[in-house]
């Protein structure tokens, strides 16, 4: 099914996002802020796709399946917004520590979600 070779690419898309945002932290190299805040952008932009396709894709799924698979992304979205609500880009500069951390756990339930 088309839909499910979009969510496949979608995952993909998203763990590059993942790492490409480890990146950008890590080197924090000149414009650091703004390309963090260009990729976060990205991610919201992939997120909202990706619920488009698991709400058009799932349906060859068992209930149980679908169920179990709309949990984990919903989790996934959860701690997103939470990450990106609280590590802001100019917070990241001030405290990268922490930021490492959250993006950690977004990391966490992204993985889970891919899984």
């Amino acid at each position: 099914m088309g839909d499910w070779r979009q969510l496949s690419e979608a995952a993909d898309e998203l763990e590059g996002l993942h790492r490409r945002l480890g990146e950008i932290v890590e080197q924090e190299e000149d414009g650091w802020q703004l390309e963090l805040v260009r990729v976060r952008r990205l991610l919201s932009d992939l997120v909202a796709r990706i619920a488009t396709l698991l709400d058009k894709g799932t349906g060859e799924l068992s209930s149980s399946d679908r169920l179990d698979l709309r949990q984990k992304f919903a989790s996934f979205r959860s701690v997103l917004a939470t990450h990106q609500s609280s590590c802001s880009a100019v917070a990241v500069g001030e405290d990268g520590r922490a930021y490492r951390e959250s993006a950690a756990a977004m990391l966490k339930a992204g993985v889970a979600f891919l899984q």
